[in-house]
């Protein structure tokens, strides 16, 4: 049989440090993941990482985000030169980044990762 746990506060074993539950529901990240080029290396609800073209990534949500004004950190591991990330579109069901040297603006592999933090929907 299932149990249902309810609480307002979770608090370490001393009481010196609590949180509120709905810190941690509405300030956790709702998806993230991390990238080798074409290849997820780990995710958290992500259904499936499409190459669309020219280094441009679609993270496709497992379960879809409320709406689009939900953040989207991203950032890049590049250990042979200076390329950098940028998301280019936002949708309740995705994120599209595209990897881009920073030298000379053109379109590199990368290894992207991100999160989207928000309301699910």
């Amino acid at each position: 049989m299932a149990s249902i746990l309810r609480v307002n506060t979770l608090t370490d074993a001393s009481s010196n440090n609590s949180v509120a539950t709905s810190v941690l529901h509405n300030g956790s990240a709702k998806a993230w993941w991390s990238s080798n080029d074409t290849t997820l290396k780990d995710s958290y609800n992500i259904a499936s990482l499409t190459d669309v073209a020219g280094s441009t990534y679609d993270f496709n949500f497992t379960a879809a985000m409320a709406n689009d004004d939900y953040a989207y950190p991203c950032a890049t591991l590049n250990t042979t030169g200076n390329d950098v990330i940028l998301t280019t579109g936002v949708l309740t069901t995705r994120v599209r980044q595209k990897g881009i040297g920073s030298t000379d603006g053109s379109a590199g592999d990368t290894q992207p990762c991100g999160a989207a933090i928000g309301d699910l929907a």
